[in-house]
């Protein structure tokens, strides 16, 4: 998926998913005989500009924006994709979940690897190919490409736990890069 086709669309459509999830869950809660209503309730953009399905989508909707480059970095980006995460995987009352790999090639999945690429481009850390390939719309062979022509400077560095080395392209050549694609 390209930044380019995250749009507010698809993040209504993300949402709405995401909302039937939680339905669904409370529906299947309540044959427990809760005494309390978990249902979600549609709340007002901040601007008063439309609606989202229920609190959390309102700072989710901050990630996803931030994820696309249209938005600045949500103060507690951390905070917001761990929710995200631990209300699609964690199980009721778990201390711990795991992601199924396939996830992260879905939408949401792809707006947290795009939060990570930009987090490493403001804290001038460096990007793996990955990363760049997601912030560049462009594969992640061609950026190994680039890499080994010597087009972006770059350097090998060990993996981590593996004993494989990948390409690390400095966040101020990423940066160059980028603004060069523009």
């Amino acid at each position: 998926m390209k930044i380019s086709e995250m749009t507010d669309t698809m993040f209504d459509r993300e949402m709405m998913g995401l909302l039937g999830q939680v339905q669904f869950w409370c529906i299947r809660l309540s044959n427990i005989n809760i005494s309390h209503a978990l249902e979600p309730g549609p709340v007002s953009y901040m601007d008063g500009t439309g609606k989202q399905p229920f609190p959390l989508a309102l700072e989710i909707k901050r990630v996803w924006d931030y994820a696309r480059g249209v938005g600045p970095r949500p103060d507690e980006l951390q905070e917001i994709i761990q929710d995200l995460c631990e209300l699609l995987w964690a199980p009721v009352a778990a201390g711990t979940y795991s992601i199924p790999p396939s996830w992260w090639e879905t939408p949401l999945g792809i707006m947290v690897k795009l939060c990570e690429a930009r987090d490493a481009l403001e804290v001038r850390g460096s990007l793996d190919t990955y990363q760049l390939a997601l912030l560049s719309d462009l594969t992640d062979k061609r950026i190994r490409q680039l890499c080994q022509s010597g087009e972006l400077q770059a350097e090998k560095v060990p993996r981590e736990a593996s004993s494989q080395e990948q390409w690390a392209i400095p966040a101020e050549v990423a940066r160059r890069f980028l603004e060069s694609r523009r």
